[in-house]
């Protein structure tokens, strides 16, 4: 995706998102077309514009904006050098006379995977649930001498920047300092909980993680947070044919905007963002299988404990 930008010559950036939207990429014009707010400057302007506009993309390509602090391409001539752009965030110089686009598609390859895992991952314990069919709330059951939110809490703490609790479901004293969020009003599920860790902290990737997984461990956390790659808006693993996994699995930002339009239409099944074309779904090494086994009834429970 493309966003094109006019620092005054409007005539020459309507041209420019003519010819960006002939190659088939969204244009978007900023700068004499955005409104101004009240006590905001440029750099605020184009700071908000991107953001918002990062969050339903892959790449943004920004057109001018050269006096902000974006990653930027800076494109040599007589009058600007690199002695001009002291102080910028420039990743790197082209020359006019050389093969620019060829570069520039070089530097992209290298750079965007670097960029899409720098997002920061946070870590989502789903506690919501009753669980009636196990006379115990899940994550209060116990295995090898831990809770299963204990469980949860250790394997994704190793590997998150932070683990946060969603759902009012009760856990021991150990898990009572961790943050909470409540589910989103009027939603039902999980996805409830994943929606409201997703606009609580937008721009971070979130490792959600239920608390019926007994045998879960932080070398599968480990492999799901190697799984991100750019274009891939959610990691949805798939470890038997029967299905796939959404509650143990990884959401990047940009995934918001696709469980938000599930929602507003009343379809509130996490499994069926896997069929998004954004979605990666691959199999776990055979060794991780076990740690998304989960449990649903007295007979599992039994099962395991044998």
């Amino acid at each position: 995706m493309r966003l094109a930008a006019s620092g005054g010559d409007a005539a020459r950036a309507v041209a420019d998102c003519g010819r960006l939207a002939r190659t088939g990429c969204d244009v978007h014009l900023i700068g004499l077309a955005l409104a101004r707010k009240r006590g905001q400057n440029d750099d605020d302007r184009w700071a908000e514009a991107v953001s918002n506009l990062s969050h339903r993309y892959d790449l943004v390509l920004v057109e001018g904006g050269g006096a902000t602090e974006l990653p930027s391409v800076w494109l040599e001539s007589a009058k600007r050098t690199q002695r001009s752009v002291t102080g910028r965030n420039v990743k790197m110089f082209l020359q006019r006379d050389a093969a620019p686009v060829d570069d520039l598609l070089s530097f992209l390859r290298a750079w965007l995977p670097e960029a899409w895992r720098s997002v920061p991952v946070l870590g989502g314990v789903l506690v919501g649930g009753v669980s009636s069919r196990l006379g115990t709330p899940k994550q209060l059951l116990r295995h090898a001498g831990l809770s299963l939110v204990e469980r949860a809490v250790a394997a994704l703490e190793p590997h998150v920047s932070s683990v946060v609790l969603l759902g009012w479901g009760r856990v021991p004293p150990s898990c009572e300092a961790l943050s909470r969020l409540s589910d989103v009003p009027g939603l039902a599920g999980p996805l409830a909980g994943i929606l409201a860790a997703m606009r609580w902290s937008p721009g971070s990737a979130w490792l959600f993680c239920p608390c019926d997984l007994p045998l879960v461990t932080p070398a599968a956390v480990e492999w799901l947070i190697g799984q991100r790659a750019p274009g891939r808006w959610t990691v949805i693993p798939r470890v038997t044919r029967a299905g796939v996994e959404p509650l143990f699995a990884l959401y990047e930002p940009q995934a918001r905007g696709v469980l938000e339009a599930m929602a507003a239409g009343g379809v509130l099944a996490p499994r069926l963002v896997a069929a998004h074309p954004k979605s990666f779904v691959p199999k776990p090494p055979r060794r991780l299988w076990p740690c998304w086994r989960n449990l649903n009834s007295p007979e599992d429970l039994a099962s395991l404990q044998a």
